[in-house]
C-alpha cells in the first residue's frame, strides 16, 4: 500500500470517490450556508440599528459605525444560535 492510499485510509476509511466527493460538497455547501446566515443577521441588524434612534459613534462615519456594529450583532447571534442548537 503506498503511502498515500495509507494516508486516505487513514482520513476516509473505507468511503468510496463518491462518498468522499459527496461529503466535501456538504461541508462546503454548509459553510456557504453559514456565511449567508450570517450576512441575514448582520442585515436584520442594520434593519434595527437605522430604525432605532441611535447615535452616531464620533470616531467613525455612520456607514462604518452601523456595518462594524451590524457584523458583531450577527456573530453574537450566531454564537447564542450555535449554543442554543448545538453544533449540527
Amino acid at each position: 500500500m503506498s503511502d498515500m492510499d495509507k494516508l486516505r485510509k487513514a482520513m476516509y476509511g473505507d468511503m468510496t470517490d463518491e462518498e468522499i466527493r459527496q461529503m466535501h460538497k456538504e461541508f462546503a455547501e454548509a459553510e456557504a450556508y453559514e456565511e449567508n446566515l450570517r450576512d441575514r443577521f448582520a442585515a436584520a441588524a442594520i434593519t434595527g440599528i437605522l430604525a432605532g434612534k441611535w447615535g452616531q459613534m464620533p470616531q467613525y462615519k455612520p456607514e462604518e459605525a452601523f456595518a462594524n456594529l451590524a457584523y458583531i450583532i450577527a456573530d453574537a447571534m450566531l454564537i447564542a444560535r450555535e449554543k442554543q442548537h448545538g453544533n449540527n
